[in-house]
């Protein structure tokens, strides 16, 4: 699937003259310029390498007010119904898709429209607002179901670090980068064919993975020899195990994989003070931290964000920046390849250890 959405980008150091449909404002108190417009056209053409400018056309735009109520981010929609969403003040694009009709705000464009930052779309109705994916009312203190561990005070620092912290990088900072994390060859022991994913149960395989690898390398012991041996290249029934603390194991949300890990360690560990953490939203800080320490982080993917995977987890152990929290990541999918480089747009989420 050809979507590619993007988190905290960047615009250029030069000026490209394009062709633009007349763009109409909607229901907008704050307007945007026409050099606004086209900053955020280059920045997408230059990202996505998957369009000409010449072939990106808007069509109208909407201003959506952010977690304070404040009018900071922009709604762009192109002529095939995809979008493009950005902070206004800081021109950088928060996430996109060129895909046709994957505007999720589609059947609201007549409301009042706030954005809780990737994949947390809500509207105003009769003085309630409702969270778009769950048609569900949310309260000021209401933890939202799409965006599981994050409560609202995580989506207020995280939307003023991107409103306040967050601005377009240079396209020679785009050009930079090189791999950083443990060695790839140290993921072979987990790539045989009893280590792969058959069932559509790839976060608790995933985080098998991880949890033989912090047995193995970081000295964590939290797995029982009768589970599966220490440096072995069989997972024994560590994956069939984690499948069952995990509920819904065929879900792509982080909590649901953070939960099976717990009640794994709860359960054959239950002596081990040791964490496993989710979060929904951009993990690239997570991944980077932890693969500077030589240590893998499960990564989830969305088909929506443009995963060739579709909706998947893998495991994570190197990263390649290429910008302000935007580059590559090299990891084992699970499916038999233990050293696949992807985008760090696919990712939603992510699932680290730690004490």
């Amino acid at each position: 699937m050809q979507i590619m959405k993007k988190i905290l980008l960047f615009t250029l150091t030069f000026c490209l003259t394009c062709y633009m449909l007349p763009i109409q404002s909607v229901n907008a108190s704050t307007d945007l310029t026409d050099n606004y417009l086209s900053d955020i056209k280059d920045q997408v053409c230059l990202l996505s390498k998957e369009i000409e400018i010449s072939k990106l056309n808007f069509k109208s735009h909407k201003i959506l007010l952010d977690i304070e109520n404040n009018e900071s981010y922009a709604l762009i929609i192109t002529d095939n119904n995809g979008y493009i969403i950005s902070g206004i003040k800081n021109k950088t694009i928060s996430e996109y898709s060129l895909t046709e009709n994957s505007n999720p705000y589609k059947n609201n464009m007549n409301d009042t429209l706030l954005y809780y930052g990737p994949m947390n779309y809500l509207f105003k109705s009769n003085g309630s607002i409702v969270d778009i994916y769950t048609n569900q009312i949310i309260y000021p203190n209401l933890r939202m179901s799409n965006i599981t561990d994050n409560n609202i005070e995580n989506l207020k620092k995280l939307n003023t670090e991107f409103l306040n912290n967050c601005v377009p990088v240079s396209l020679k900072i785009h050009a930079s980068g090189s791999w950083v994390g443990a060695s790839e060859s140290r993921f072979s022991r987990y790539n045989g064919t009893s280590w792969r994913n058959t069932s559509n149960v790839c976060g608790p395989t995933a985080a098998s993975i991880m949890m033989a690898y912090f047995d193995d390398y970081v000295g964590y012991d939290v797995i029982p020899d009768n589970v599966r041996k220490q440096n072995s290249s069989s997972p024994g029934s560590l994956i069939t195990k984690m499948i069952a603390e995990t509920p819904f194991a065929t879900s792509t949300i982080p909590s649901t994989v953070a939960t099976g890990i717990r009640g794994f360690i709860s359960k054959y560990s239950p002596n081990k003070y040791i964490k496993a953490t989710s979060m929904s939203t951009n993990p690239f800080s997570t991944v980077k931290s932890n693969c500077i320490s030589n240590r893998p982080v499960c990564v989830g993917l969305l088909s929506s964000f443009g995963s060739s995977y579709g909706n998947h987890w893998v495991t994570a152990y190197q990263y390649k920046e290429t910008g302000v929290y935007v580059g590559y990541y090299k990891c084992i999918d699970n499916w038999g390849n233990y050293k696949k480089e992807i985008t760090s747009s696919w990712a939603m989420g992510a699932v680290s250890l730690g004490y």
